[in-house]
């Protein structure tokens, strides 16, 4: 929500500068509001299974405990994912990069 009240305010400030917002700044801004949507979604899960699931999992289930323990790894590489997924100018500038190690 922080970020959505963020872009009105950044738009609020640009119209009242008298200029005008190209298509790229605004699907830019769309794409962050995307991203930090879904990273606190990812937090919240994240938090939710390691402070509410695992005092609840025990010893009997073993897969479940390991999925449990390392939840807060998976999470992080979660949120680069997300984080690649939602910036087109990052997955670019990595793809660029991954052309000249193969040259």
């Amino acid at each position: 929500m922080a970020a959505k009240e963020g872009r009105k305010q950044s738009r609020r400030l640009v119209n009242a500068a008298g200029l005008q917002l190209s298509e790229v700044q605004r699907q830019r801004e769309w794409h962050f509001v995307k991203q930090t949507c879904f990273l606190g979604l990812s937090m919240v899960f994240s938090q939710f299974s390691f402070y509410v699931v695992a005092p609840v999992v025990s010893d009997k289930s073993p897969i479940l405990l390991f999925f449990v323990s390392t939840l807060w790894p998976f999470s992080s590489a979660a949120e680069g994912g997300i984080i690649l997924a939602s910036n087109k100018e990052l997955r670019s500038v990595y793809k660029k990069s991954e052309l000249i190690f193969l040259i």
